[in-house]
């Protein structure tokens, strides 16, 4: 069973650390696709006679977003992203995001937090799975506190009967062990 943990915990911790780890190099493909786009609609906006206030608008939110991510320290950005994301600028993303193996600071940040949270998720998993299916992964029931028998009361009560009685006598076999005997005083490693 323990084989089993273990290669569960794996397997989650080597998907979280690869799955996290690509949080930077996405960032670094979404603020290219973003700059992108601004520098597009300030063209635009330059080859217009008269250019519209939506337009100024979208520009000036677009700009502050990408300062806003360019600025943000390495654990706030992924928070900073989510709250000011463009739908468009992602969508594009996404759609041409390349997964790789970043080798940066940040991207071994990112797959560590990545990999604990995927253990720890993994273990909530794994205890879920065993509290609602025991029997089935393990081929045993749960242990519960069976009432004792009708033959385990009578063998008690002969225990309590013989203590109260006294040591038992020696018989030709020897002496009759039982839960109270202790061995003869003395070292028995003493030569």
């Amino acid at each position: 069973m323990a084989i089993i943990r273990d290669l569960w915990n794996g397997l989650f911790a080597v998907g979280g650390a690869a799955g996290a780890s690509q949080g930077p190099a996405f960032l670094q493909q979404y603020l290219q696709r973003l700059g992108g786009t601004i520098d597009g609609m300030k063209r635009a906006a330059e080859s217009l006679e008269e250019v519209p206030p939506a337009l100024i608008f979208q520009i000036n939110t677009l700009t502050g977003h990408e300062a806003a991510l360019r600025e943000a320290s390495v654990l706030a950005r992924p928070f900073v992203f989510a709250q000011t994301l463009d739908q468009r600028v992602l969508d594009g993303t996404l759609a041409a995001f390349q997964p790789a193996v970043p080798l940066t600071t940040e991207a071994l940040v990112y797959g560590a937090i990545g990999m604990l949270l995927a253990i720890l998720l993994g273990g909530l998993l794994a205890w879920l799975l065993a509290v609602l299916f025991w029997r089935p992964l393990t081929g045993r029931r749960r242990r519960h506190p069976r009432a004792p028998s009708r033959r385990d009361r009578q063998d008690r009560r002969d225990d309590d009967d013989r203590f109260e009685r006294g040591p038992a006598p020696a018989t030709a076999s020897g002496p009759r062990l039982r839960r109270d005997w202790l061995p003869p005083p003395g070292d028995p490693y003493e030569r």
